[in-house]
């Protein structure tokens, strides 16, 4: 089978086995039923690449967690991709919530400042990939009015 460019699909096996060995993956220890991605990023004027010679480009940046409220409640989501559930690390400490977790290939981490919360509400779900982190923030305390 061919794609619409023409690569066969053992033109396609190859490429990917020279990804994985670039990402510093063995292409021999990951499942056949494992989904992987690649982003790739050609620069430089007249599509020729930026990095000659194989020189590894560091990946480019997460986006940051999304932060909303919904009435008392902030929900926080985060991409962990390739992440199971029992790899996913969440910690309310103080005023900082932090999201963690690992796939085969990398490390994930993103702190989040928050405004005072009730950490007894604090709840976690993860679906394909993103996971979502609920918490109840403290009613404000009015200040306290200066004497006159």
């Amino acid at each position: 089978m061919n794609s619409d460019n023409g690569a066969s699909d053992a033109d396609i096996a190859a490429l990917v086995h020279r990804l994985m060995e670039a990402a510093g993956v063995d292409p021999s220890s990951v499942s056949p039923s494992h989904a992987i991605s690649f982003r790739v990023i050609i620069t430089g004027a007249g599509g020729a690449p930026a990095a000659p010679g194989g020189s590894v480009v560091p990946p480019a940046h997460d986006p940051e967690p999304e932060i909303c409220r919904i009435g008392d409640e902030l929900c926080i989501t985060a991409g962990l991709p390739g992440v199971e559930p029992d790899h996913i690390a969440v910690c309310l400490e103080g005023q900082a919530l932090s999201i963690g977790g690992k796939n085969i290939i990398r490390d994930y981490h993103y702190a989040v400042p928050l405004p005072p919360v009730d950490k007894e509400t604090l709840s976690v779900s993860q679906k394909n990939g993103v996971v979502e982190c609920r918490v109840k923030v403290l009613p404000e305390v009015p200040a306290e009015p200066k004497p006159e």
